[in-house]
């Protein structure tokens, strides 16, 4: 390739026109300098798989007789990252022009000379001539005026340093000293951001100023950052990244390392910045996303500000926005415990009102929590790593408190970046934070005993001793029934109390439940005799709980990804928790209130109980109270008991029932335990005649033959009141359905519960969806309602279906409501278990229509967002009823118990 810039042969042109040749139109080329291939600089040296520009085989002439004309050239237009990979090979100068200008260049330019042919001699880099750059003992001036330094036989890569992006462009100098690989000094240089474009989005977590350091390879390197004025300071964070890693000279540096300065008086306190926001400023905070930040007025217990991540679904909103903070990671260093708390505000996006999230649910949940997560990176050994920081522990109040810990490892303390942040909601969902905090602790070795004297009590007003059940006996042992034989062993002991241990290495799911219910004034006491340690985190917990008389032991086995289950089975539980390297034990006491929500009671003591004491929950007076013990004796009898929280009054409906009892594990997510306790029941009134539970006393099937149409013909539905309904059918025979006679206005609820669903084939199975459709002349019989699964749906006001697999343990859900605008609206959501003997539900409530599923009866989650019937619609007669779906199943059989309320409904 030639490259001619002004030629011997126009000169020659220009010299026999003369002036002529100056006139409009000019023919001059010197009215300005000409550069024969002008090199620019780039975003990044990764984006795209760049590894620089390669120019090669080139003659090039021309460039000698216009002022500051060069065959190389590089302008400041628009000042990245200068690729030291930008290399030239086989250039060759065909007269006297100048081999490069970097007069006008940004100050860290590299250009590799891969044979010397542009420098006449060894091989090397071009760079500019300043103190930005210029460190190797070798690098000698370039030509004159050229503003360039050659570097003979010097390979040259670059370090990025990446700090956060509230430094303004100038502000910060980084000075970076060393050696070579042969021991010699380097000239220090001193670098700064000189990038020219500011951050289009500088509180976005994704930006940082960026320092790059060229230095010759292999060198051993350190560099400290520095104010204007001279003074040294830490930037919070340096993120380190080779921008040559691919296509590069030579190998990494031996050592890069940044000065980190004394750190004690910033980590011994708060680790978060601005966590109250009472300054009214988003100082120090970045945005996950692309929606920003915004400062509230209100604040958690009255103050001033707040902060809130918008999370707006039209524009850009998702599970992914958030809001956080980078940390000091001179703070994060090994064998610490980093302990958190906020409080956390979740509201719609739109409408401003209140949202509550599903505790138990996971990411993906439509109704899903947010969580507090700290990501560690560092991009010298391309690891990134995220941790779960914190969770709610409620999300039904106004502010909901967020807390959490983790010990920080190794590996942890070796990242450049760590990232706080909270995110975790569906889109139309705005979260807002306010006090937020962030502290550590050293660890220390745990105790080898406990002390002889017991903790100060919770600071909450109440008593020292607790109340013990008069006129009490204690049933047997084997009043107990477990969740399964492989992880619950009972034995009965002579002294009337039970010796039960808990122990798995697979992750199964723990508890016991008294086989009978007590009547009058009940007591539960368990002490925690031994355990093993589980890992690095939160132990697994023992709870105590008091459930409803007609309670099954599988509906208290504890499923952490369906907490929200066991909830809604018990009516009061208490449990313990502890953490493998905090000194710390928390209580925490639950009760469910009269309108079905759960109030909370806790408390802590400064020190890590792990086996020898002892809990208790108990019922007297139509109130529950629970109490911890670090000395009780099951031999005497006697111990001080601590309060957690104060009585709780039990709904009316249970306060004068006869009760259960029962505890079980909280695995916390551990697949491996083992706990030893011993158990005591005392009763002042014995044990009910469970008659109460006996099949002639429970509620009896709304459809019993008498009440519907029911499809007659290939498939059949059968139903009688004691029984339920018996659905059954071919793959060829219609889908059977059942269409209530019955009107229903106003207030409305179908519940169905599945007795028996056998699995047909190795695949889906048929699933059953309830409906409600209007209460038309043309929709009396079954024979009206449409085969066609879509039509179906089309038709209805509302309906909600399940489907199954035959080998999976899993639910999927889908529900199909009428819109306010008359259009109807397709929801999914899914359950990590298999509904064949769980239930369903479809309501309508004040012109709301909604759909829920529950494995219990207890506790539902629902099946996508309610939605606001037509007016026409929000009180108008329905008929209801369900219909079978049959997803290409073999054959199929349903035997279900129904039931049909106008005034029970969920809220």
């Amino acid at each position: 390739t030639v490259i001619v810039g002004l030629s011997a042969s126009y000169q020659h042109v220009l010299d026999q026109m003369g002036a002529a040749a100056k006139k409009h139109p000019s023919r001059e080329l010197c009215t300005g300098s000409m550069f024969g291939v002008r090199i620019d600089s780039f975003h990044s040296g990764s984006l795209f798989g760049a590894t620089g520009s390669h120019l090669t085989n080139l003659n090039i002439s021309g460039f000698e007789n216009c002022g500051g004309s060069s065959v190389l050239h590089v302008d400041d237009s628009d000042v990245r990252y200068f690729d030291t990979r930008n290399r030239i090979e086989s250039i060759r100068i065909m007269d006297k022009s100048p081999p490069i200008n970097l007069c006008d260049a940004e100050p860290q330019v590299a250009i590799r000379d891969i044979d010397g042919s542009s420098s006449g001699g060894a091989p090397g880099f071009w760079i500019s001539d300043n103190p930005a750059i210029r460190a190797h003992p070798d690098c000698i001036s370039g030509p004159e005026q050229s503003c360039a330094s050659f570097c003979p036989n010097v390979c040259l890569r670059t370090m990025t340093v990446m700090v956060p992006s509230f430094y303004e462009r100038g502000s910060l100098v980084l000075k970076v000293s060393g050696t070579l690989d042969d021991g010699r000094e380097i000239t220090p240089i001193k670098v700064l951001d000189f990038q020219s474009k500011e951050e289009l989005a500088p509180k976005q977590e994704s930006s940082y100023s960026r320092f790059f350091v060229t230095l010759p390879a292999g060198g051993n390197f350190t560099g400290g950052f520095f104010d204007q004025t001279g003074n040294p300071l830490w930037p919070l964070y340096t993120d380190l990244k080779y921008e040559d890693v691919d296509g590069s000279c030579g190998p990494d540096f031996a050592s890069f390392e940044i000065e980190e300065l004394s750190s004690n008086a910033q980590c011994n306190g708060e680790l978060i910045q601005n966590g109250s926001f009472e300054l009214g400023s988003s100082e120090s905070w970045r945005y996950v996303g692309t929606l920003g930040l915004e400062v509230s007025n209100d604040g958690y217990g009255g103050s001033g500000h707040s902060l809130k991540a918008p999370n707006a679904l039209g524009k850009g909103g998702g599970p992914w926005v958030g809001l956080g903070q980078y940390l000091d990671t001179r703070c994060v260093e090994a064998n610490y415990v980093m302990h958190f708390s906020a409080q956390v505000k979740m509201t719609n996006s739109s409408t401003g009102a209140q949202y509550e999230c599903n505790l138990s649910g996971y990411s993906s949940d439509p109704a899903s929590c947010p969580r507090a997560t700290i990501r560690f990176v560092n991009r010298l050994t391309d690891s990134t790593d995220w941790v779960f920081l914190g969770a709610l522990d409620t999300s039904d109040q106004e502010w909901n408190q967020m807390t959490g810990s983790f010990r920080v490892s190794e590996s942890h303390a070796d990242a450049n970046a760590v990232f706080f942040y909270i995110s975790g909601v569906p889109a139309d969902v705005d979260i807002q934070i306010d006090d937020v905090s962030l502290i550590r602790s050293e660890i220390t070795p745990m105790p080898t005993a406990l002390p002889t004297t017991s903790p100060s009590p919770h600071p909450s007003a109440s008593p020292s001793t607790a109340p013990t059940v008069s006129s009490s006996t204690s049933p047997p042992a084997e009043v107990y029934e477990a969740s399964s034989s492989e992880s619950v062993h009972i034995t009965a002991n002579a002294d009337r109390t039970a010796s039960i241990n808990f122990e798995s290495s697979s992750g199964q799911n723990a508890a016991v439940l008294s086989s009978q219910a007590y009547q009058g004034d009940i007591e539960l006491i368990v002490t925690l005799e031994s355990r093993i340690e589980t890992g690095d985190g939160y132990q697994p917990q023992l709870v105590l709980f008091i459930a409803p008389e007609c309670t099954a032991v599988e509906d208290v086995t504890i499923d952490e990804n369906n907490w929200n289950f066991f909830e809604g089975s018990v009516l009061s539980w208490a449990k313990e928790k502890i953490h493998n390297d905090i000194e710390h034990t928390w209580f925490t006491f639950r009760t469910k209130e009269e309108d079905g929500n759960f109030v909370s009671g806790s408390a802590g003591v400064g020190q890590r109980l792990f086996s020898g004491f002892s809990l208790k929950i108990q019922h007297s007076g139509g109130k529950v109270s629970s109490f911890y013990s670090v000395d009780y004796s099951h031999d005497t009898g006697t111990g001080t008991w601590i309060s957690i929280s104060t009585d709780m009054a039990l709904p009316t409906e249970y306060q004068s029932k006869p009760l259960k009892l029962g505890y079980g594990i909280k695995r916390e997510w551990k697949s491996v335990y083992s706990l030893s306790t011993s158990s005591l029941i005392t009763s002042s009134g014995g044990p009910s005649d469970g008659s109460a539970c006996q099949s002639d006393q429970l509620p009896l099937s709304y459809f019993d033959g008498s009440n519907a149409d029911v499809t007659s013909v290939g498939s059949s539905v059968t139903c009688t009141a004691m029984g339920g309904c018996t659905i059954m059918g071919g793959p060829y025979d219609p889908n059977a359905a059942l269409l209530s006679s019955e009107l229903f206005e106003d207030d409305v609820t179908l519940t169905i519960s599945f007795l028996d669903r056998p699995m047909f084939g190795t695949g889906y199975q048929a699933g059953i969806w309830l409906f409600f459709v209007p209460a038309d002349a043309a929709l009396a019989t079954v024979a009206d309602l449409p085969q066609s699964d879509g039509a179906f749906r089309d038709l209805c006001v509302a309906t909600v279906g399940d489907k199954v697999h035959a080998t999976i343990d899993h639910t999927w859900l889908a529900s199909s409501f009428l819109n306010a605008d008359g259009s109807s609206v397709d929801q999914s959501s899914s359950e990590s278990w298999k509904n064949t003997n769980g239930y369903m539900r479809l309501q309508r409530k004040s012109g709301i229509v909604q759909a829920f599923v529950s494995p219990d009866g207890n506790s539902w989650n629902p099946v996508g967002a309610p939605k606001t019937l037509p007016l026409a619609m929000a009180s108008a007669p329905l008929r209801l009823g369900f219909r079978v779906q049959k997803n290409w199943a073999p054959e199929y059989k349903f035997h279900i118990m129904t039931r049909v309320d106008t005034s029970e409904v969920i809220l």
